[in-house]
């Protein structure tokens, strides 16, 4: 269901963006993204996304409380030494909508 709103704000922005620049439908939008010097969608996603974790890791006080320990490396779970202890654990979330 996500992927498909997100398919159609895609083609809209690239329609958006063609408009702008007065191109017609066949021009490669990779082209038309980078003479404006934007992000296509996706990448505003990614972007936004790592942000939000670096945040959650190196400034806490610029998020709500309820973050604050949301992204944790695997060496604050356990003690004992892994190859990934650098990697982040991220906690597993029940929710039930009933």
């Amino acid at each position: 269901m996500f992927d498909t709103h997100l398919n159609k704000l895609r083609k809209l922005n690239n329609r958006i963006v063609r408009i702008i620049q007065n191109k017609p439908k066949q021009s490669h939008i990779t082209d038309l993204y980078k003479s404006y010097n934007l992000l296509p969608l996706d990448s505003v996603y990614n972007q936004q996304l790592l942000l939000f974790v670096f945040k959650c890791l190196y400034h806490t006080h610029r998020i709500p409380s309820i973050f604050c320990e949301y992204f944790l490396c695997n060496s604050q779970i356990h003690s004992y030494s892994i190859r990934t202890q650098n990697d982040l654990h991220i906690l597993a979330h029940n929710a039930s909508f009933t």
